[in-house]
């Protein structure tokens, strides 16, 4: 159905049915990429020159040239989700990220998302991120794209920025230089869930490994009353990628890549880290977000993906000198954080070192310095 001898209609249906029957399967995607030179055909769409000419189904005039790169873009996207080598394939087609870019300013609002869906797939590549995708500035019109009425298009201009925005992206700084977190902080507030969670996930990209000055920025363009919300958020994965805002907030700086909760990581000697900006960005949140973090840590019937996070914030937050004698002095608090030891299985059936794993990192943090008081105070919690 893709190949050139096959009526139009025929290349466009035949695009858009394999975009939609490799999406959720990796191997197949693998399969499709090397059968019948199947990045080479889909390349050629891109080149088929714009012509209106009359759907013979429903006898509408369509603008072919454009349908064709729409329906390409949609299969590019799917085939190139999960693969490096296919990643690599696609973009270096040539003329490929200058016709995204093209695509992008389409008037056919079909085309411009089927585009947006191409290059989220290939911002997954670290690769690109660092290459090719930034000497092209593509960061540029996503940019201007979170203005967009369509919100489609809105939305899918964010999920390229959720990537764009990883500490090893060198667009990162141009982002912030161009207003990216003041405009996703007004995105998270938005009553439409899906463009709220797509900016609260941009701007946890934003946060990982971060400057002081930058979680400052951070802190101050979101609010308080916007972190509660979001931590408290009806949809879980919003309040789960809040939690992981407040999370990579309170990490150590020059710490972070030692920050995932890893069982050796409990027993590993700790890096050198200023801790002190823990006990400074604690203290800019405020009393109430975390009071938020607490509440969450008690009720055990939040999905494990949500409370691991809350005992991150808690973890890290326990690294701060004076935030570990302020927590210490707190029983009840322990308590509620020592007791997830205990349980041997969680509602949502996930491995209950989800949990364990993260309250002994926060122990750890507690005893690493005051031992002997943090010690005797633990003991008091887990009797």
């Amino acid at each position: 159905m893709c190949k050139r001898d096959r009526p139009l209609e025929e290349n466009v249906k035949g695009a858009e049915t394999l975009a939609y029957l490799v999406e959720a399967d990796p191997e197949l995607q693998v399969t499709a990429s090397i059968t019948d030179h199947l990045i080479n055909v889909l390349a050629n769409y891109l080149n088929y020159k714009d012509v209106k000419k009359v759907s013979s189904c429903d006898q509408k005039e369509v603008d072919w040239g454009s349908e064709m790169k729409r329906a390409a873009f949609l299969a590019f996207a799917s085939i190139s989700a999960n693969d490096e080598d296919i990643r690599d394939k696609v973009i270096k087609k040539e003329g490929m990220v200058e016709q995204i870019l093209t695509s992008m300013n389409s008037t056919n609002q079909g085309e411009v998302a089927a585009s947006l869906r191409c290059l989220q797939s290939l911002t997954r590549s670290v690769q690109q991120i660092r290459t090719v995708l930034n000497d092209k500035a593509v960061w540029k019109p996503l940019i201007q794209m979170l203005h967009s009425n369509n919100r489609e298009v809105m939305v899918l201009a964010m999920t390229c920025l959720c990537n764009l925005a990883l500490e090893f992206s060198p667009s990162k700084d141009a982002l912030l230089q161009n207003n990216a977190l003041e405009f996703l902080s007004q995105y998270s507030n938005s009553l439409d869930s899906t463009v709220r969670l797509n900016a609260v996930w941009a701007i946890m990209s934003l946060t990982y490994c971060a400057s002081e000055p930058l979680r400052v920025k951070i802190i101050t363009s979101l609010g308080t009353d916007t972190l509660l919300k979001i931590i408290e958020d009806p949809i879980m994965l919003i309040r789960q990628k809040a939690l992981c805002i407040v999370r990579n907030i309170l990490t150590s700086l020059h710490d972070c890549e030692e920050r995932d909760i890893l069982l050796q990581r409990v027993t590993a000697d700790r890096c050198t880290s200023d801790r002190t900006v823990v006990d400074r960005m604690v203290k800019l949140l405020g009393g109430e977000v975390i009071e938020a973090v607490f509440r969450t840590i008690r009720d055990p019937t939040l999905p494990v993906f949500v409370l691991e996070q809350a005992l991150c914030v808690l973890s890290n937050m326990a690294d701060g000198p004076s935030c570990k004698e302020h927590i210490i002095g707190k029983t009840e608090e322990l308590q509620s954080v020592i007791k997830y030891l205990e349980k041997e299985t969680y509602c949502d059936h996930q491995p209950v070192t989800s949990l364990q794993l993260p309250v002994l990192q926060f122990i750890t943090n507690i005893i690493d310095i005051s031992e002997d008081d943090s010690s005797c105070v633990l003991r008091a919690a887990a009797s």
